[in-house]
């Protein structure tokens, strides 16, 4: 028998990227308050689908993300800056069990973090986060600390101290050498990364040269026997400590980075840039960017499962514009 395929209706793409609101001051004073409002929308229906699939009388489902922020941030004087992120998070999902901490995925795209109370996640060493919904599976509610660091200011260096996004990496959707949350390559709302509890220096070298040196705390879940459970609790293993370096040579933008990441030892490198056609026909955009995994003394996967956590591996990923 010949079925036709599921239908997804996305009737609402509200991502109501709404212009944050000014609500107090400015953040380039000593106290400065906005926030903004994010919402998205989506359902998906069946056509002809078996019941043991969706289920005897299910033949839609839809779920919803709303995400509420409110940023505190400042200057108090032109040394010290701060910067506070607060979140609450609203995700309702007619399958139980189909929201979650790690961000909605529909199979087609994901929803950004939902910052679960109960899963701090990698390089959260302090768990900031309530859920505050109840036992509902399809129903989650989420309040979370997704940022909260303090910045000094020096002719010589930058100091960042605090729950901060790290971005690292040249190269779109995909990112081998960002280890600190990175954006999942379906996630098309990218304009807030999570933060991670770090310590970053920033030295300038030049005007397009540097080095970064970033250290993150992290925890790592313990083992709790055959029958599952276990505590997090923080740890090096869960932890990083990389060494960045930076430079521009040749209209190209380089950076390579060695350091302990969770899991093992990563060594990498990108670049990104472009090089020119012939006669009018512009420029080509090349952008490149690979790293290499040492992963720590193998650990076992839980029973009945066989094999390590982890393996040295590669990724590397090109890029032509």
């Amino acid at each position: 028998m010949t079925r036709s395929p599921p239908l997804l209706l996305l009737f609402s793409l509200v991502t109501l990227p709404l212009p944050a609101w000014a609500l107090l001051g400015d953040g380039d004073g000593p106290l400065g308050v906005d926030g903004s409002l994010r919402t998205v929308t989506a359902a998906a229906v069946y056509d002809d689908v078996h019941p043991l699939l969706t289920g005897p009388d299910n033949r839609a489902d839809g779920f919803s993300q709303s995400l509420l922020r409110l940023v505190v941030s400042g200057r108090l004087r032109p040394w010290l800056s701060y910067e506070v992120h607060g979140v609450q998070s609203l995700d309702l999902v007619t399958r139980a069990g189909a929201a979650g901490s790690g961000g909605l995925a529909t199979g087609t795209f994901v929803l950004p973090r939902s910052g679960g109370g109960d899963t701090p996640g990698p390089y959260r060493a302090l768990d900031a986060s309530w859920r505050w919904s109840g036992d509902e599976p399809d129903v989650i509610a989420n309040l979370w600390l997704d940022r909260a660091a303090v910045k000094l200011a020096s002719p010589w260096f930058d100091l960042t101290v605090g729950r901060q996004p790290i971005h690292f990496g040249k190269a779109y959707f995909w990112n081998p050498l960002d280890s600190f949350l990175p954006f999942d390559a379906r996630q098309f709302d990218r304009d807030y990364k999570a933060g991670v509890d770090a310590l970053r220096l920033d030295v300038p070298l030049g005007d397009f040269s540097g080095l970064n040196v970033v250290a993150v705390a992290g925890r790592t879940l313990d083992a709790g026997g055959a029958t599952g459970g276990g505590t997090l609790n923080a740890s090096w293993e869960g932890s990083a400590l990389v060494l960045r370096a930076y430079t521009t040579w040749q209209g190209f933008d380089l950076a390579v980075q060695g350091g302990k990441v969770e899991g093992g030892g990563l060594l990498g490198g990108a670049f990104a840039g472009e090089v020119p056609l012939p006669g009018d026909l512009g420029a080509l955009e090349l952008r490149g960017e690979g790293a290499w995994l040492v992963a720590d003394s193998p650990t076992s996967l839980p029973s009945p499962l066989v094999g390590p956590v982890r393996r040295d591996h590669a990724k590397l990923v090109l890029g032509v514009g």
